[in-house]
């Protein structure tokens, strides 16, 4: 079986941005509606699509930066599990494979938030 392609870390970042704009949009009036909420419905679309660590990876990274900070259970969860995965793939091998203003865009985004 193919694999279908690998999805750039920009096309994550506007794929998510999208549907957290969306159920934000969608559930402005409904005042029971939490942040944490709001990163279920991102977490739920992306459940089980990726093909590739890497792909993962990215994913993770942006669902801590949309955390905010606010939720220091997410940024914990996320935080361990991205250490996890450095422990057992080779980073600087895959980003080795993608094209180097990806691998640069994604590397800054590791360095700000403390990850390398």
């Amino acid at each position: 079986m193919l694999k279908k392609p690998r999805c750039t870390y920009q096309e994550l970042k506007n794929q998510a941005l999208e549907i957290y704009y969306d159920f934000c949009r969608d559930h402005l009036l409904d005042r029971n509606v939490s942040h944490a909420d709001i990163l279920a419905k991102v977490d739920y679309h992306f459940d089980e699509t990726f093909n590739y660590p890497l792909e993962e990876l990215m994913f993770c990274v942006l669902e801590l930066v949309l955390s905010g900070g606010w939720h220091q259970s997410v940024e914990e969860f996320c935080r361990a599990w991205i250490s996890d995965w450095k422990s057992k793939n080779d980073l600087q091998k895959m980003l080795n494979e993608i094209p180097k203003e990806e691998a640069e865009l994604f590397l800054n985004d590791l360095g700000v938030l403390k990850l390398i």
